[in-house]
């Protein structure tokens, strides 16, 4: 008897969890998206005409290929990252930006400038999410692009904390 309840108190708690689950909703498994080049340490100079107290993205879009290229400029890493690399993933019209580096081998941070190329794109609007390593309490790089919209865009925050805004170049 002691094992038939048991079962049935099994079987109900499997049913809720299967029955109170919602799937959620899947990424568009069209897209995939890749880091292709990142500058050396920039150690004060400037690109692209944004100062060392900003982080930006820039981005244009080739419909006709359904290729997005992203710019982030001045994304913090230490001065001696061994290499950097990102993982990209989509979810919910969000395309996520993780940043990353294999090291850090120097007493340093500095500023670089990173390029993400994503393929399999569509003509609608998506959220842009960029995980820094080296951002944590600062402005947040999330912004929305409407692709329908505009093929190009430039999206910046303000930060004021080391290694961004040391030399407002």
């Amino acid at each position: 008897m002691r094992n038939i309840k048991v079962l049935g108190y099994m079987v109900l708690v499997s049913l809720f969890v299967f029955t109170s689950c919602k799937k959620s909703e899947e990424s568009d498994s069209n897209l995939s998206g890749t880091l292709t080049a990142y500058s050396d340490c920039k150690n004060g100079t400037k690109s692209a005409g944004v100062p060392g107290n900003k982080s930006c993205a820039e981005y244009s879009f080739d419909k006709q290929t359904q290729l997005l290229k992203i710019n982030h400029i001045n994304a913090g890493f230490n001065c001696c990252p061994d290499k950097l690399y990102s993982t990209i993933w989509f979810s919910n019209d969000s395309i996520y930006i993780q940043e990353f580096e294999a090291a850090a081998l120097c007493r340093c941070n500095c500023l670089y400038d990173l390029k993400f190329e994503i393929d399999g794109v569509e003509r609608k609007t998506y959220t842009v999410v960029f995980i820094e390593p080296y951002a944590k309490d600062q402005n947040k790089l999330i912004f929305d692009i409407d692709l329908k919209d505009s093929a190009t865009g430039k999206f910046c925050v303000l930060r004021k904390k080391y290694p961004w805004g040391i030399n407002t170049y």
